[in-house]
């Protein structure tokens, strides 16, 4: 694995810095865009070393339409529930009225 504490790595210099190193570019390893996120490694309140993580932006862009998918289906399934118990509680709650409306009916034209 090549040097990474080069010029063409600013991840790794910030952090080697001492703060948070991101950027987004084309790996030259894989060949396609990655998202990533360097941090240092601080011992004795000295950087000693930093950390480098890496992820492909398509996997991000996956994983946001997964969330979005499951806050979608979850609002329909909410308003599906929902719909429901307020069907169940209109039918036992005027249940005994429609009876009580009935019964009168009958005495009325009796």
């Amino acid at each position: 694995m090549a040097n990474h504490k080069t010029p063409d790595r600013p991840v790794i210099l910030r952090a080697l810095e001492g703060q948070t190193g991101e950027d987004m570019r084309r790996s030259e390893t894989l060949g396609v865009p990655h998202r990533y996120v360097a941090m240092p490694i601080r011992q004795g309140g000295q950087v000693v070393g930093a950390v480098r993580v890496s992820l492909p932006v398509v996997a991000i862009s996956e994983g946001e339409a997964v969330i979005q998918q499951t806050i979608l289906w979850t609002v329909v399934m909410g308003m599906v529930v929902f719909a429901l118990v307020g069907a169940l509680v209109n039918w036992i709650w005027y249940r005994s009225l429609r009876g009580e409306a009935g019964a009168a009916a009958a005495e009325k034209e009796v």
